[in-house]
């Protein structure tokens, strides 16, 4: 009997008695089962995007995606020119968390 508790941690990662080991079994299971639903939703999104969208398009598919993984109010799109960010598109539209644009200092300053 010792040897099959054994076997059973090191399969589940889980060390506990027999009653608790559903308990624990069913929470890992449930977590599992959570991350591969958000991989997947990654997965589309990767499939879905590609070169000739313009950034607004872009946007608006990994807005509508990644809010079914990650909670947020505000996607931004900014593009580094010279030692400035600039807002390129933002979902909703126009609301950057930057603001239009924002200078930054170079990391070799």
């Amino acid at each position: 009997m010792e040897g099959r508790s054994e076997l059973i941690e090191k399969l589940t990662g889980i060390r506990s008695s027999k009653k608790s080991y559903y308990v624990d079994l069913k929470k890992k299971m449930a977590e599992v089962e959570r991350r591969n639903a958000q991989l997947e939703i990654i997965s589309q999104l990767a499939r879905r995007i590609n070169v000739d969208m313009s950034a607004e398009e872009i946007m608006e598919e990994v807005w509508e995606k990644l809010r079914q993984v990650v909670r947020f109010d505000r996607l931004s799109l900014y593009i580094l020119e010279g030692d400035r960010l600039v807002l390129r598109t933002s979902v909703p539209k126009g609301q950057g968390v930057l603001g239009e644009e924002t200078r930054v200092s170079s990391p070799h300053s």
